[in-house]
């Protein structure tokens, strides 16, 4: 998934946004504000297919594709074999009122911006009006967005008849993305993935200042990782892992300068023969070179023609290929200056994919997408902007100490 990329974003950011406090004001607005709260995935997709047989990968750029629709280079097609499901199993506790200014004064009590750390994962507390939610859940493309979804779900489902009322909405409907990058000794998986990606746990056991000494913690109940068990990738085939554990990550103040990254490992009587450990390439790539990313996109609800070369995401792993661009972009794309750039289609679900080069090694870690407004992923709707990728040397050492050490 894509999981808010800020740092510094807190449950509270709707609390405070002031478009949201009062009635009569600016929609978009209040839409960023609420996405600020419940939206937090991140990306990316796949490659195509003519007349049902398997083509080429198009010119790098848009596409969501599924993996055996396309030709991929053997050692990138290899790797899907080594990808995961990561998925957070967060909730949101929502209070709904009748009218603007009795939310804007619910939010202001003490204790109302908190989230909630329950058995069964973490909630993250929403107080919003009728006016606000039946505007998001009215637009098809705000209510597709990770978190407006489930809220939206929610209450067309079990729909309020008093205010204020209370609603607790499904875990978030879909997952981000992981992968194996090695054994330790005792024969456990590692995993990669992003530090928003598992920031629940990370945050549940007070590791937001960076663990580097592999110090345990369980990823449960607060991030599940599935695993294909005959290496395939149909839906049906991954099967979620038990005795997961975090073992080391970055620090809240590197992951909010770019350092977007986690590791985490499954014991090895949960990991099939099948599955594999991907390499890390040794080189940054450079501009212009051909990149391919694994992942889990959520939804997309674009208007596709009858001729598209691959459908709308539905959670399942696609693949998309992209090319990386001048540095130059940085500006444009509001990135980090450690990130690698790419045209690589993204959205919402693809938080934590592995970025390769034509040899199938990881060049980096998907983090997140620039076609954004405010917080809202355009991408669901439509192409365009930068995928954010971070590059696998933040994580080598890390990856080696485990390797190395029991």
């Amino acid at each position: 998934m894509l999981l808010n990329t800020n740092p510094s974003f807190r449950p509270s950011a709707l609390n405070t946004c002031p478009l949201i406090k009062s009635g009569g004001r600016s929609t978009g607005r209040t839409s960023r504000g609420l996405l600020q709260t419940v939206l937090w995935v991140l990306l990316v997709g796949l490659l195509p297919l003519a007349n049902g047989q398997a083509q080429p990968a198009p010119t790098p750029g848009e596409g969501l594709y599924a993996p055996d629709r396309v030709s991929l280079p053997p050692p990138v097609d290899a790797a899907i074999q080594g990808v995961v499901r990561a998925s957070p199993t967060v909730r949101f506790q929502l209070t709904l009122f009748a009218h603007a200014d009795s939310a804007a004064a619910a939010r202001s009590a003490p204790g109302a911006r908190a989230k909630i750390p329950t058995d069964r994962g973490t909630l993250w507390p929403v107080l919003v009006d009728t006016s606000t939610t039946s505007s998001l859940c009215s637009s098809p493309l705000t209510a597709a967005q990770t978190g407006f979804h489930e809220l939206c779900q929610t209450l067309r489902h079990s729909p309020c008849e008093e205010y204020p009322c209370s609603r607790v909405t499904a875990p978030l409907a879909g997952s981000a993305t992981g992968f194996f990058v090695g054994r330790r000794p005792n024969g456990s998986a590692l995993v990669a993935t992003n530090y928003h990606v598992a920031r629940e746990a990370i945050e549940r056991h007070n590791r937001t200042g960076g663990v580097d000494s592999f110090r345990t913690a369980s990823i449960e109940p607060d991030l599940s990782i599935a695993v294909s068990q005959d290496g395939s990738h149909s839906s049906d085939s991954y099967a979620v892992t038990s005795g997961g554990a975090l073992l080391s990550n970055a620090s809240q103040a590197e992951w909010q300068a770019g350092e977007d990254w986690a590791l985490a490992e499954i014991p090895a009587s949960e990991v099939p023969s099948s599955a594999r450990m991907l390499p890390l390439s040794d080189e940054p790539p450079t501009v212009g070179d051909t990149l391919y990313a694994l992942g889990f996109p959520i939804r997309t609800i674009r208007d596709l023609p009858a001729d598209a070369p691959y459908e709308n995401a539905a959670n399942d792993l696609r693949v998309s290929v992209g090319i990386v661009v001048e540095g130059d972009s940085a500006a444009r794309a509001k990135s980090e200056p450690s990130d690698i750039l790419s045209t690589l289609d993204a959205v919402s679900g693809n938080s934590g994919s592995p970025v390769l080069n034509r040899q199938g090694h990881v060049v980096g870690i998907v983090r997140h997408h620039t076609h954004t407004n405010g917080e809202i992923d355009l991408n669901i709707g439509s192409y365009g902007g930068l995928t954010q990728i971070v590059p696998i040397r933040f994580l080598r050492t890390p990856i080696q100490r485990a390797r190395a050490q029991d």
